[in-house]
């Protein structure tokens, strides 16, 4: 998001900021995601289920049941009203209710990684994405 000013909390003064830009609405990258080591994936699959489980749940709450997620963000964010709705509209803009990256997101990620760490070596997506979880989790 590119912005002319910055996000003011409750005690900030109100400016006449405006929204320019969505970056998500033109840069396919994603926002969030889960890390996990092999090791991790060997010995306690049961766990990363149930984080995904969760988290998957707790996106469904956030895109229906606005009013008590705007009040979560108010408090936990310590904005002021006036702000808080742009945030949570900017929110539902980054979820999706299936947790899954579409495949040019994922294809840039890996380009950029590559690019920071000097990686000349193509990464294919088996080498940094396990989506097994989220599919077992999505077919109950």
């Amino acid at each position: 998001m590119l912005r002319r000013s910055t996000w003011h909390t409750s005690s900030a003064p109100k400016s006449s900021a405006n929204n320019l830009l969505y970056l998500g609405d033109v840069v396919n990258l994603r926002l969030g995601g889960f890390a996990v080591s092999n090791d991790k994936i060997q010995r306690n699959p049961e766990q990363i289920t149930r984080v995904v489980r969760a988290t998957l749940k707790g996106v469904r709450f956030m895109k229906t049941n606005k009013a008590e997620t705007m009040a979560i963000m108010r408090d936990y964010l310590k904005i002021s009203g006036d702000y808080v709705e742009k945030i949570y509209l900017f929110a539902l803009k980054s979820l999706n209710e299936d947790g899954l990256v579409a495949k040019n997101s994922l294809d840039n990620e890996i380009r950029l990684a590559r690019e920071q760490l000097k990686v000349k070596d193509e990464v294919p997506e088996s080498k940094v994405a396990e989506w097994k979880f989220i599919k077992d989790v999505l077919a109950k």
